[in-house]
């Protein structure tokens, strides 16, 4: 298992099938951000994939899970409305300190990627903010905003089959389709996009 990007902010893609293990790893990596941190995290769980068992707050509205963050200072896990979700990341662009985790994330980078967005304002100012994005999608292609690749993210790759993605993995990162589409659960390709791979 790759371990949790370093450095007290960033933007991390994990993207693969369901059940390629994707969202096991990034609530990992975000377990060992917290610990690094000291800081709790996030949980925006649109698709409703992470465990009841967590020790968290579980919480439909962006006011219970902003007291829940901020205020309790417990792990948060959001199932709220999508409409909620831009006044949860305005505010942790605001006062940052936290690493926020993205469950589903094609809801999220369909409606609120667009510039001046919540999200896309989280991703660009990510250094500002002091926080961890974590984003868990099934694809890359059309998903992914410009806004966020300028932002030099880490990308955990597991099993992926569809072709547009697997197009963008060989033109973009010269990565082997045919081993991306054999990825046993669990296992990944870590590539970072900035100065330092493995950072």
């Amino acid at each position: 298992m790759h371990p949790a990007p370093k450095g007290a902010s960033g933007v991390a893609v994990y993207v693969g099938v369901t059940g390629s293990g994707k969202s096991t790893l990034a609530v990992a990596h975000a377990r060992e951000i917290s610990a690094r941190t000291g800081e709790p995290t996030i949980f925006l769980d649109m698709e409703h994939s992470l465990p009841d068992t967590w020790d968290a707050e579980y919480v439909t509205g962006a006011h219970d899970a902003l007291d829940a963050s901020y205020v309790a200072r417990r792990h948060t896990v959001f199932r709220g409305h999508p409409a909620e979700v831009g006044e949860l990341l305005s505010h942790v662009r605001t006062v940052g300190d936290r690493c926020v985790v993205a469950d589903g994330s094609t809801h999220l980078l369909s409606a609120h990627s667009r510039p001046g967005a919540p999200l896309s304002e989280l991703m660009r100012g990510h250094r500002h903010a002091r926080a961890w994005l974590l984003l868990v999608t099934q694809h890359f292609s059309g998903d992914i905003p410009q806004a966020m690749l300028a932002c030099t993210p880490h990308l955990y790759i597991f099993r992926t089959l569809q072709p547009a993605t697997l197009r963008v993995f060989e033109r973009d990162y010269g990565l082997n389709p045919d081993e991306l589409r054999i990825l046993p659960v669990g296992a990944s390709v870590h590539h970072y996009m900035g100065f330092a791979p493995g950072a």
